[in-house]
């Protein structure tokens, strides 16, 4: 009896031991949600944060490569100069042909033998030189005084200055503008004529004129 109930009892315990692994073989192991969130959004962060770098990494040294390649030029129109039009340098030309002709009809004016009052032959001829010099406007007038070779270069210098400078104030009392007309003194340095006799010296004593 007692030889049974032991092998009855043994046969219990071991029955009771593979209940035991057999439950914990067949028993799922579970987590929490937030567990199982905590898990997903670690793995999702990691590869989003791999991806973006990888993706940013290329996307910058793609953006260098290319803004290193290429040349940004910026052009200020504000200071560029104005083109000339067609009109305007035509109009400049036409000015320029009808000044030119203008000083070629300016008649010179001579002088006695170290004087530089104007003969009445002169006057004349100044005041068809004013009326030319009316038609037009924007001019500049520049009056040389010159003398014939007798005296000293000094001399002859304050001489041809004198000279232009009574031509001047006729003009001016023709009533042109003083501030359009300069004068200047060549003395006998530039004479007309080379020839030495009275004929030659006396084309040399006059005050000629040119325009612009």
């Amino acid at each position: 009896m007692v030889r049974a109930y032991d092998r009855n009892m043994a046969v219990i315990a071991c029955s009771a031991m593979l209940a035991m692994v057999a439950g914990c073989s067949g028993k799922q192991v579970t987590t929490s949600v937030q567990d199982q969130a905590f898990m997903a959004g670690s793995v999702m962060a990691g590869s989003g944060m791999s991806d973006s770098s990888m993706s940013g990494s290329g996307t910058g040294t793609s953006g260098a490569n290319q803004d290193a390649g290429q040349e940004v030029r910026v052009t200020d129109l504000s200071m560029a100069p104005p083109a000339a039009s067609s009109d305007a340098m035509i109009e400049s030309s036409a000015r320029s042909a009808r000044l030119a002709a203008v000083e070629a009809m300016l008649a010179d004016i001579y002088f006695d033998y170290n004087r530089s009052g104007i003969r009445k032959d002169g006057l004349a001829k100044l005041e068809a030189n004013a009326r030319l010099l009316r038609a037009e406007q924007n001019w500049k007038l520049m009056i040389t005084g010159h003398c014939d070779e007798r005296g000293s270069q000094d001399y002859n210098l304050v001489l041809g200055e004198r000279r232009a400078e009574s031509v001047k104030q006729y003009l001016e009392d023709l009533g042109l503008p003083a501030s359009q007309i300069h004068v200047a003194s060549y003395g006998k340095e530039k004479p007309f004529c080379t020839e030495q006799n009275e004929e030659c010296w006396q084309q040399n004593r006059r005050a000629h004129f040119s325009i612009r």
